[in-house]
């Protein structure tokens, strides 16, 4: 695969996952009472981590592929790796939110405005 080649398919691959995540969110916008954000963006973040293809070389591919095609027809620990790799940016976004939300609620509401 050529550069420009690898650059096209991780350019049609993330609009790809940015036209599902405005039509995730098109849908599910009547129906959920919580915010959509929290739906969208960990959906975003499991479509949308880098993760090595090959151990020997510099290629990036998305994790959730990656550990998907390697775990069917490759190296499990490859695929292992790949979901450890979700996992960690998941753990971390909730902690962003958590830590929002803890600072959202300990600013008295006369200072909302």
């Amino acid at each position: 695969m050529t550069d420009s080649s690898y650059y096209l398919a991780w350019l049609i691959y993330i609009v790809a996952c940015g036209g599902v995540s405005f039509l995730t969110w098109k849908l599910l916008k009547p129906w959920i009472d919580l915010s959509v954000r929290h739906v969208i963006i960990p959906m975003l973040v499991i479509l949308l981590t880098p993760y090595f293809s090959d151990p020997g070389k510099s290629r990036l591919a998305p994790a959730i592929l990656t550990s998907l095609f390697e775990g069917l027809l490759g190296d499990k620990k490859i695929a292992m790796n790949a979901l450890f790799a979700i996992g960690v940016l998941l753990v971390f976004w909730f902690l962003i939110v958590f830590a929002l939300r803890f600072r959202r609620s300990s600013i008295p509401p006369n200072r909302l405005q």
